[in-house]
Order: structure tokens, then sequence, then C-alpha cells
């Protein structure tokens, strides 16, 4: 019973590993990137791991949320 019982707890256990190398990580190296994967130091740039998520997309939403286009009223010259 006690066997079942541990089993249980062990396979419930979550061992971080890096996605590209399986390395075992611990939480002091292990690096969450922006594509919501666990990578560890030799992989934690985005040119390492070919990353999918898309920087220059997000600043352009950022940029036209946060900037809205003004447009100036047309005047009659006189």
């Amino acid at each position: 019973m006690k066997n079942k019982e541990n089993d249980a707890i062990q396979s419930n256990k979550i061992v971080n590993r890096c996605k590209l190398c399986n390395k075992k990580l611990n939480l002091s190296n292990m690096i969450k990137c922006k594509c919501n994967n666990i990578y560890c130091f030799e992989h934690r740039y985005q040119f390492t791991h070919n990353c999918t998520y898309d920087d220059k997309q997000e600043i352009i939403e950022k940029l036209t949320k946060e900037n809205p286009v003004v447009i100036n009223d047309k005047i009659e010259k006189i």
C-alpha cells in the first residue's frame, strides 16, 4: 500500500528540464522564455532555441495601442 502512495507522490513531482538539451534544472538556473518554455543558460537566447515568439509584432501592437493616430481638423483658409 505504501509503495503505491510513494509512486503516486513521485509521479506528481514536476521535474524542470531544458526543452532542447533535456538538462535537469533547479530554480536558480532555469529561465522561462516568452514562448512559455523553460531553458538552461546555454539555450536561453532566442536565436539558440529558435524561439517562435515574435518580439517585433508585440512592439508594433504596443506602440499602436499606446500612441493612437492624431489627425487635426481641416481648417478653411481665408
